[in-house]
């Protein structure tokens, strides 16, 4: 699993800039399936990282998600 992004330099740069939006590529909520993708994240991170951008002012929010991964089902 690679480092977060979402460092404090990094969210205090995004306010600085005037940022108003952000798009996190989670691919899945489950840890599995987006560590299959190649996504580099966990569930519990992506739910700290949008609550820290809320926190910063940031809640125009989208969570880009895939469907068909391998090993995925309906229930997930």
């Amino acid at each position: 699993m690679r480092a977060r992004t979402l460092t404090p330099a990094v969210l205090e740069a995004l306010q600085r800039g005037g940022v108003n939006r952000v798009s996190l590529g989670v691919q899945s909520f489950v840890d599995r399936e987006a560590l299959r993708s190649g996504a580099c994240t966990r569930k519990t991170f992506v739910l700290d990282d949008i609550r820290r951008l809320r926190a910063a002012g940031i809640s125009n929010l989208n969570v880009d998600l895939l469907a068909g991964l391998p090993h995925q089902t309906a229930d997930s």
